[in-house]
């Protein structure tokens, strides 16, 4: 008998392949950990992969470096459903921070689990260590703004670089400190050290950033007070400099400077996984 268990067990294992990549192992505190998983079917049958409220089909585990498990957070992540033909492959990404309590600098491990109808058990992914830093904060400011029933919130603006080999890069966050609520780590592009960014809030509550990103290339973006990108725009400074001022009206505005067409540098500093 359990000659024949083990049989079926290597069977199942045979058909249904799990692997898991992330894009990097370094990130900075809140910032997405975007982690994608291929499932490959390499049996005869078709398989039915389902999400179900108590047990979806894709989960993952992410332990601290202590082996303490890291609590889910929200409503969970689910994958939703879809049929595996013999020798066809999907791919789903999850950001883990969206969905498991990564609130702490350190070294975290994560690994999949795939569960398959009529294969019983679960199927495990290799497992990855990623590393979660605090960067480094050069500029912050908590501004006051406006909220419902005439009642007053905060959000605090922040600055930090962190260093992505071999260049550092640039990230703005937006925070509620009072209610120990993050909002958004936004990238902006590299940072050199040829100037420091420009960093201003306006009337509306809203973040200015202007950095350079290399010799003549300047990079600008608008940021809301919930952590969404307004607008992202790119300078060179052929014929004059880019500068952040404020204007008479009191909104800010980039005065100098030549306004030049997006580059991926405009873009998040990394790509996110692409399905095979």
């Amino acid at each position: 008998m359990p000659i024949v268990l083990m049989a079926l067990a290597s069977t199942a294992s045979a058909q249904l392949s799990v692997r898991l990549r992330l894009d990097r192992e370094k990130y900075l505190l809140y910032e997405p950990v975007s982690a994608t998983v291929q499932v490959d079917n390499f049996g005869a049958a078709a398989l039915k992969l389902d999400d179900a409220e108590s047990a979806p089909w894709l989960r993952f585990e992410v332990l601290h470096k202590n082996g303490r498990r890291a609590s889910v957070v929200g409503s969970g992540f689910l994958a939703g459903s879809t049929t595996l033909k013999p020798g066809e492959a999907v791919a789903r990404s999850a950001n883990l921070v969206a969905f498991y309590n990564i609130r702490d600098v350190g070294e975290y491990r994560v690994r999949a689990i795939v569960k398959a109808a009529g294969l019983g058990g679960g199927f495990v992914s290799n497992e990855l260590a990623f590393f979660v830093v605090g960067g480094r904060m050069i500029w912050t400011k908590s501004v006051g703004v406006a909220g419902n029933k005439d009642k007053n919130t905060w959000r605090t603006y922040s600055l930090l670089t962190l260093r992505i080999d071999p260049y550092d890069r640039l990230y703005a966050r937006v925070e509620n400190e009072r209610e120990e609520l993050v909002y958004g780590v936004i990238p902006l592009g590299p940072s050199v050290t040829l100037g420091a960014p420009q960093a201003e809030v306006d009337r509306q509550a809203r973040l200015h950033v202007l950095h350079q990103i290399a010799p003549r290339h300047f990079n600008y973006a608008v940021i809301s007070m919930n952590g969404a990108v307004l607008n992202r725009d790119s300078y060179s400074d052929f014929e004059s400099r880019p500068e952040l001022r404020r204007a008479e009206d009191g909104d800010l505005k980039v005065i100098g400077g030549e306004r030049i067409a997006s580059s991926p540098s405009a873009v998040p500093l990394y790509r996110q996984p692409t399905p095979p």
